[in-house]
């Protein structure tokens, strides 16, 4: 009701980065309007007819542009998720590699990511890298890469990468969890790599993220791997961040080890969400203030470790 009282205002709704499936028709209602929808999983839209109704929309730009001042089609993708007056919608080499409305990349191919991973990981200097950037191979033959086969699919899918301690050097690119959405594990332990979640696909699998000793150095955007139930993070450098409050967003979480990683912050009640943990490890760094009475309420917790910190 509140956003029908105001259909005769300029209005902007930004709904970006969620698991929107179909665009709210009923805001048709309003004509002027700006909507921010890019990075959903939105498969049908309006007509050009629907949009030519609405011509103020967008501050004017859908009057220009149509439909796609609003949302890029399918097989298209824009850093905006729509056509602006500086840029296009510019196009994927196929329709799959954006299958949504308001794509705002196109998603890599199994074996272009595997080749990003190599080039930005400084491949050639590996210690093993067996078979990997081998065209005529099948990459579940790759080093450290693990498949399993899928009910009617005569293609295994990717679920496990393990590089521990292969002298990866350099940047894991974080379009790995868009188009590796089946990956379940991931261990880059021992390499002098970054990591980033900020992009990270919204939906990922991920279980188990092992990066002990690496050059990650900060967990922002970590909480949209709500499937995480494995974390080890041990030796690392978070230059003193309060990495804890997005940490403590992830339910599912069994172990969590940030030993001696220089966090900073305190433990608050919020660890409650965390009733399925069993271990968590947390010394050697500059944790402080009190450690909370909810912990007594993790029935499920077997190892607790807060040694050399500040308590």
């Amino acid at each position: 009701n509140l956003l029908r009282d105001a259909s005769s205002n300029a209005l902007t709704v930004d709904l970006r980065s969620n698991f929107v499936k179909n665009f709210p028709g009923e805001l048709f209602e309003f004509s002027k309007l700006t909507i921010l929808l890019a990075d959903n999983l939105i498969s049908e839209f309006s007509t050009e007819e629907a949009c030519e109704a609405v011509p103020h929309w967008m501050g004017g730009d859908v009057e220009t542009y149509g439909c796609s001042a609003i949302l890029c089609p399918p097989g298209t993708f824009h850093e905006n998720g729509r056509r602006d007056s500086g840029t296009e919608c510019q196009h994927c080499r196929t329709e799959n590699q954006a299958p949504y409305y308001g794509s705002t990349e196109c998603i890599l191919t199994t074996v272009e990511i595997l080749e990003k991973i190599y080039d930005m990981a400084d491949g050639n200097n590996w210690k093993v890298r067996s078979n990997w950037n081998n065209e005529d191979g099948d990459v579940c033959s790759w080093h450290g890469i693990g498949c399993k086969s899928v009910t009617g699919s005569r293609k295994d899918i990717i679920t496990s990468i393990k590089l521990a301690n292969n002298n990866l050097v350099g940047t894991i690119p974080h379009e790995i969890f868009r188009s590796l959405p089946s990956l379940t594990y991931l261990d880059i332990s021992g390499n002098p790599v970054d990591l980033s979640f900020e992009h990270a696909y919204r939906g990922t699998n991920l279980t188990h993220f092992h990066a002990n000793a690496t050059n990650l150095a900060s967990l922002d955007g970590i909480a949209v791997a709500r499937n995480l139930r494995e974390l080890r993070l041990q030796r690392n450098d978070f230059g003193g961040k309060d990495i804890l409050s997005e940490l403590f967003t992830l339910t599912k979480l069994e172990s969590l080890d940030i030993s001696a990683s220089k966090v900073d912050g305190k433990l608050t009640e919020k660890m409650a969400n965390l009733k399925k943990l069993v271990y968590f490890h947390a010394s050697d760094n500059s944790l402080r203030g009190k450690i909370p009475p909810i912990i007594g309420s993790l029935t499920s917790l077997e190892s607790l470790v807060l040694s050399e910190n500040e308590f």
